[in-house]
């Protein structure tokens, strides 16, 4: 049986997440994934699940990490997927 959720994740850039990070005192969880990579994409329907879920506890992101390299480095991420809760 497949279901559609609907997606509750806000897919943002860099600079959007120094602000929501430097700004928020809510919990933030931020995916770090790849459109091409099989694991990011198994962790999707996860991750798009715990947002409906959780979306009055918590903001949840998606960032493309091919397309945002510097927080790549800048957070220390180095496998994806990975999900960081600030």
């Amino acid at each position: 049986m497949s279901r559609k959720i609907k997606t509750m994740t806000l897919h943002i850039n860099s600079k959007e997440l120094k602000k929501e990070v430097t700004e928020n005192l809510n919990l933030l969880l931020v995916h770090f994934k790849t459109e091409w990579n099989g694991a990011c994409q198994i962790l999707v329907p996860v991750y798009d699940d715990l947002a409906n879920t959780y979306k009055d506890i918590a903001k949840f992101f998606t960032i493309d990490a091919n397309k945002n390299k510097t927080v790549v480095h800048q957070y220390g991420v180095t496998e994806i997927p990975v999900i960081l809760f600030f």
